[in-house]
C-alpha cells in the first residue's frame, strides 16, 4: 500500500462511517444523543420528527459525499436540509383566499389578501462535526496507518 492508496482508502472508510453515523441520527431523532426539539403540532404524538409519515426525502437526500482534495463534502438534493440542520427563520408570504365568517350573528365577507409570516425553525441538526465523529475518524486513520506501516516494513525486508 502506497501513500495515495492509504489516502484513498482512509477517505472512503471515513465517508462510509460518517454517512452511517449521520443516518443513525435520523433513527434516534437527535444529533449524537442530543434530542431534537419536539414538534409544535401535538395532534399526532407518535409521528417522528423529520422522518414522520412523510416521504423520507430529507433522510434519503444525504447524497454520496464528494471528495475535494483531502476533504469530504456531503450534499443534499432537498432545499430545506440547511434550515433543518442549522435552524433559523423563514420569511414567507401567505396568500389567504376569500372567505365568510359570522360575527355577532351577521355574516361578513372577507376579501383575499396576503400577509408576511416569519416561521421560526428550531435547529434539528443531523449532520456536522461532533466528538463521536472525530473519535470514529481517529480509529479509521489509526487502523489504516498501521496497515501502511506494516506494508512499508514488509517492502523493506524484501
Amino acid at each position: 500500500m502506497n501513500f495515495q492508496q492509504f489516502t484513498d482508502k482512509t477517505l472512503k472508510d471515513i465517508e462510509i462511517k460518517a454517512t452511517e453515523l449521520f443516518d443513525r441520527n435520523f433513527e434516534k431523532q437527535g444529533f449524537f444523543g442530543t434530542k431534537w426539539a419536539a414538534r409544535k403540532n401535538g395532534s399526532d404524538p407518535g409521528r417522528g420528527i423529520l422522518i414522520g409519515k412523510g416521504s423520507g426525502r430529507l433522510r434519503r437526500g444525504v447524497k454520496t459525499p464528494k471528495r475535494n482534495g483531502n476533504s469530504i463534502v456531503w450534499n443534499f438534493d432537498v432545499p430545506y436540509a440547511k434550515i433543518h440542520n442549522e435552524g433559523g427563520t423563514i420569511k414567507a408570504t401567505q396568500n389567504v383566499r376569500p372567505f365568510s365568517r359570522t360575527v355577532k350573528g351577521k355574516e361578513q365577507k372577507v376579501k383575499a389578501f396576503t400577509r408576511s409570516v416569519n416561521i421560526k425553525m428550531p435547529q434539528r441538526q443531523f449532520i456536522g462535526d461532533h466528538p463521536q465523529l472525530r473519535a470514529a475518524i481517529e480509529v479509521i486513520v489509526n487502523r489504516n496507518a498501521k496497515k501502511l506501516i506494516n506494508d512499508f516494513k514488509k517492502n523493506l525486508k524484501s
